[in-house]
């Protein structure tokens, strides 16, 4: 069974967790205290110790159930988190963060002040507070030196830094070179070919290159899904087959939305001036939900369509 099939179940009864697949058969007993996703075949999960409630005997299984790294491995950290390219991020005593193999062996020290996940062989670390950010290897060799006062996990070969002489963001490569200048007040880990960027007057996107896709109009932040341009209250557009335009589209106003979950609440209609649990279709037709769960769903499959269909949508637009 691939690990991606199972899901986190709770036993309310016994508030223990375990695993079921995705048609809710029990697949590994509610027996643990803690249960995280699965990343890489392995879940992180834990037990309580007796007599100590806010202590967990914490370990990694896999979708077996069986102990891939053991407690024993484990309990000298404070904070453990799930893998992603073969490494773990995990805390000292002292909340300093280091990396863990597969095997639970530690292959980065416990040493940085901050680190974020794995992407692309790196990842963004500091020593303390005060100090500027570079980036290791797998294997925690120091490859782009401490030179940026911030900076985000790579995408598509960039990596957001912030500039410690003018505090704006840019796009560096994996050589360390200023690919993108720091001109921005803010700047995003790139989607597939775009980022978000703020000039200070709103956001918008550029490509890899840095060439303005979509202009900084959106006082607030945009989010990109499958070809959807989102912001916090708006569907903004979708891009065309060639990803280099942005059809605008502004039929539909969301708040809350969240991509992980495809979940969107407090729904707005601009045609009928409603609230929640309503829509328009691609035909400009009310849709009613009979509940968030099911107006989630439908606006899911509307978004779909969007992407499916950007003819019938072009046509849509221009009445």
């Amino acid at each position: 069974m691939e690990s991606d099939d199972l899901l986190i179940k709770y036993d309310v009864a016994t508030k223990l967790y375990g695993y079921q697949n995705q048609g809710g058969k029990e697949i590994i007993p509610c027996r643990y205290s803690r249960a995280e996703n699965y990343s890489e075949g392995l879940a992180l999960v834990g037990i309580k110790k007796e007599g100590e409630n806010s202590v967990f005997q914490q370990f990694y299984i896999t979708v077996d159930g069986k102990v891939a790294i053991p407690y024993e491995k484990t309990n000298s950290y404070r904070e453990l988190w799930g893998f992603v390219e073969g490494r773990a991020r995990v805390s000292n005593e002292d909340y300093y963060y280091g990396f863990i193999d597969k095997d639970g062996n530690l292959v980065v020290s416990c040493k940085y002040w901050n680190a974020d996940y794995y992407s692309e062989g790196l990842t963004p670390v500091t020593i303390n507070e005060k100090s500027l950010y570079g980036f290791i290897d797998l294997d925690g060799k120091l490859v782009i030196p401490y030179k940026f006062k911030d900076a985000k996990y790579f995408s598509n070969g960039l990596a957001p830094v912030q500039s410690p002489k003018t505090d704006l963001w840019g796009y560096v490569d994996k050589s360390g070179k200023i690919a993108i200048r720091c001109i921005y007040k803010d700047a995003y880990s790139f989607d597939g070919n775009f980022a978000l960027v703020s000039d200070g007057n709103g956001y918008g996107y550029i490509n890899t290159s840095g060439k303005k896709i979509l202009p900084n109009m959106y006082g607030r932040q945009a989010k990109y899904f499958e070809g959807i341009a989102c912001s916090d209250y708006s569907v903004l557009g979708y891009w065309t087959q060639d990803y280099h335009t942005l059809v605008n589209y502004q039929k539909y106003v969301f708040d809350d939305f969240s991509i992980e979950g495809f979940v969107t609440t407090s729904h707005i209609n601009k045609r009928f001036k409603e609230w929640l649990y309503t829509f328009c279709d691609l035909n400009g037709n009310r849709v009613e939900a009979s509940s968030e769960c099911d107006l989630e769903i439908k606006v899911l499959e509307m978004y779909k369509a969007l992407i499916k269909k950007p003819q019938k949508v072009k046509k849509i637009l221009e009445n």
